[in-house]
């Protein structure tokens, strides 16, 4: 695995669920299942959202992964390693998303993703 980006550093420690809450029916549109996987929750904080830098880090730090890593906002879920996909959940400051991992080895890949999110993917948090 790659170093994560200038100025992101990883989290101690970081909680993976595995609960059902709000997920979509098994095939639903989408055919990663989310039960059983490693997941993180994400919180977007830089002022200007996600947009095309963070949607290339994201992507970038997804990369390393063994297996697959999605993204989740509301209903919709792309493959995090599709930096395209990722720019298509453009959301602004605020807005909660679910990382989730196929592969148990995959989990430092989410704690990398918490330690982006939390950094503000560089740009600026506070107004």
């Amino acid at each position: 695995m790659t170093s994560p980006p200038q100025g992101v550093k990883f989290p101690q420690t970081v909680r993976l669920g595995a609960g059902p809450a709000a997920l979509p029916a098994e095939g639903a549109m989408n055919p990663f299942s989310w039960s059983n996987k490693r997941r993180v929750e994400l919180v977007i904080v830089n002022l200007e959202g996600l947009h095309l830098a963070p949607a290339q880090k994201i992507a970038a730090l997804a990369k390393n992964a063994g297996g697959r890593i999605s993204l989740r906002t509301g209903q919709r879920t792309v493959d995090a390693k599709d930096v395209v996909a990722v720019l298509t959940l453009a959301s602004p400051r605020g807005t909660r998303f679910t990382a989730a991992a196929e592969n148990a080895a995959d989990a430092p890949v989410l704690s990398a993703l918490a330690a982006l999110f939390e950094s503000g993917f560089g740009e600026t948090i506070a107004p």
